[in-house]
């Protein structure tokens, strides 16, 4: 390599029409005395012969220290397309081929889709100040069985998996920096599994919107406190640890989560507990997968505490000099005992 280096920049010397380069090799331990400086009669280059030697130089260099770095080359493209477009991080597109295959073996395959505006829409948004990257696959599951499959597959071929419900995260927990499997919840596991009305609690898949769910609950005098946003679904709610507008009142998300039923990343099925709201044994595993934000795993059922929906409410406009003046009242009203709902404006 090195030979027929130095014999290229003789040839492109030559052509320039300066003396050759002479090359002396010093014995491995002799002494390194400072260079003279150059004289007129000293080698020379021109401008295009210097480009040239630098090129030669900086590629030996680069072919040399190739095996030394911690170079990775990113594939890209969408799993069926010819376009590359989505850089692979995790596992290749062989094993990503592989996972689709596997996943329209165990789903529907109409729940499966590589499709261009499916993938934009569940790794961008509008409403989100960090949109880093969208999936290169999107499943549709039905029940946690289809869950346990999906993470299985996943695990299997080293493929990221997104979990996916109401896509109105500001933080863009929703999006796909690595690509990979986004779980779309919205669709199939948005229903309400059972109302305990006379124990205040509610049994829900992660799809259900609360604005859905609190119309469901009206009639029954009940609802769930936290407003996080239109469009929020529970899933997303226990992913991000939400709170809202009433969070003064009724405090956050950790709050009203009595159990959960996650799919851990390597399939496992985990109930963190039972309904009953009294109970001291072992970890607080609900609080530890609330406000994890998808990583530790997918959560596919929760059991949701319910409050009394007040009988009366009113409401108060009240104008204040300075925001000091306004939070001193929020204060005061807080302190009073005056069940306070909303946020004061």
């Amino acid at each position: 390599m090195l030979r027929s280096t130095l014999a290229s920049v003789k040839k492109h010397t030559a052509l320039a029409g300066r003396r050759p380069i002479t090359t002396t090799f010093q014995p491995r331990y002799a002494s390194i005395s400072p260079a003279p400086p150059p004289s007129s009669g000293s080698l020379g280059f021109s401008s295009a012969t210097a480009v040239l030697l630098g090129t030669v130089v900086g590629a030996v260099g680069l072919y040399i220290a190739t095996p030394y770095l911690n170079i990775t080359v990113k594939e890209t493209g969408n799993v069926g397309s010819s376009k590359a477009s989505i850089p692979i991080k995790y596992g290749t597109r062989e094993n990503l081929s592989k996972a689709l295959d596997c996943l329209r073996q165990v789903m529907p395959s109409e729940h499966v889709t590589i499709d261009e505006e499916e993938l934009r829409r569940h790794g961008y948004s509008n409403s989100s100040y960090h949109n880093e990257g969208l999936p290169h696959v999107v499943v549709y599951p039905q029940n946690t069985d289809e869950v346990v499959q999906i993470m299985k597959i996943a695990n299997e071929y080293k493929i990221p998996v997104i979990p996916f419900s109401g896509g109105t995260s500001l933080e863009g927990h929703y999006t796909a920096p690595h690509g990979g499997i986004s779980v779309d919840f919205s669709y199939h596991m948005d229903h309400i599994v059972a109302l305990h009305g006379e124990d205040m609690d509610v049994v829900v898949q992660p799809g259900v919107q609360w604005e859905d769910l609190n119309q469901y609950l009206k009639p029954h005098g009940l609802f769930f406190p936290l407003d996080p946003g239109p469009g929020a679904c529970i899933g997303g709610m226990v992913g991000t640890g939400c709170s809202g507008t009433n969070a003064v009142r009724y405090g956050t998300m950790r709050e009203w989560v009595l159990n959960l039923t996650v799919v851990m990343p390597d399939g496992t099925v985990v109930k963190t507990r039972q309904r009953p709201r009294k109970s001291s044994a072992g970890y607080d595993l609900t609080k530890l997968f609330i406000g994890s934000e998808g990583t530790l795993g997918m959560v596919t059922e929760a059991t949701l505490k319910l409050a009394v929906l007040p009988a009366e409410t009113s409401v108060a406009v009240c104008d204040f000099p300075t925001i000091r003046d306004a939070v001193d009242v929020s204060a005061a009203v807080v302190r009073a005992g005056v069940q306070r709902e909303q946020g004061a404006d």
